[in-house]
């Protein structure tokens, strides 16, 4: 008894199949894909990348929080100004990883939004530390909160994008560093002279 009993008469088993080869697209497909990109770069980026620039900021304002008052405000020694400058990055290089593989068990939807609300009442929280403890606690905090947004959002690219389409899209979102930067110095300065 053959295998291919049940298959419709319709399947054809002497075409092979390509793999990893791009084919050549008619001027309509062409037309269709690039309808297609503008809709879900015009859903997609700017959200994305918002999201990002918030981040950069976030982890980026201690420094101005350090010079504008932080470091007299909660009495902090160099080793503790040090140890809640750094704890950010240790735990966020830590938790990349680990990050990503809980994004593949969850719809990034539900990712994406639960770190973006932690992440904010960790930063919210931090305004109202306070000693040098639980500012540097909470700053863990936010760098473990954060360590899944842009390693996710690269995995979450290949949802939506083919491997040709990804390294624009990719180079877009890193664009939000300088933006950050552009934003959060005035932003940092503007609040400081609000006090």
């Amino acid at each position: 008894m053959s295998k291919t009993k049940n298959l419709p008469e319709s399947v054809d088993f002497t075409e092979k199949e390509l793999i990893n080869q791009s084919t050549e697209l008619t001027e309509d497909e062409k037309r269709i894909v690039k309808s297609y990109l503008r809709k879900v770069d015009i859903r997609i980026l700017p959200i994305v990348i918002s999201i990002y620039i918030f981040s950069l900021i976030d982890r980026g304002n201690i420094g101005a929080a350090l010079v504008f008052g932080l470091r007299a405000t909660l009495g902090l020694t160099q080793s503790q100004e040090a140890n809640a400058t750094s704890v950010f990055y240790i735990i966020y290089i830590l938790l990349e990883t680990p990050s990503n593989m809980i994004l593949k068990k969850f719809r990034p939807h539900y990712w994406f939004a639960l770190i973006g609300i932690l992440w904010s009442t960790s930063c919210i929280l931090l305004s109202i530390a306070k000693n040098a403890t639980t500012f540097t606690l909470l700053r863990g905090l936010l760098g473990a909160f954060e360590s899944g947004y842009a390693p996710g959002v690269i995995g979450y690219y290949n949802y939506w994008y083919t491997r040709s389409e990804i390294g624009l899209r990719i180079t877009l979102l890193f664009f939000a560093a300088p933006i950050s930067g552009i934003i959060g110095g005035p932003l940092a300065s503007k609040l400081a002279s609000a006090n």
